[in-house]
């Protein structure tokens, strides 16, 4: 069960998926959703840790990621993954140093 006045996080919220869930969560009556600074850089773990240090989200949905199209994919498959996955590790780690 998720309290209605919890802090939310929603890592990506200006993105496609990120703010449809935002969408969803404000027409159920969830409106404690922690905004996200546009210089944040979750690439970073320094800035994600900090982030969460001064936020204190109690909930986290990772929507965050960087995208690109058919032919950008075919060209730097490497740089995807390995944003994305720094993306997935910082925000996960700094959730689990602060118990979300």
């Amino acid at each position: 069960y998720v309290d209605k006045v919890s802090r939310i996080y929603v890592a990506g919220h200006t993105g496609f998926l990120g703010s449809t869930l935002i969408k969803k969560l404000e027409n159920n009556g969830f409106h404690n959703i922690i905004p996200e600074n546009k210089e944040l850089d979750l690439t970073r773990y320094d800035k994600a840790e900090i982030f969460f240090a001064k936020n204190k989200p109690e909930y986290v949905f990772l929507a965050a990621g960087t995208t690109g199209g058919i032919i950008a994919y075919r060209i730097y498959p490497y740089h995807f993954l390995h944003v994305n996955i720094a993306i997935m590790n910082n925000v996960c780690g700094s959730a689990g140093k602060y118990r979300v």
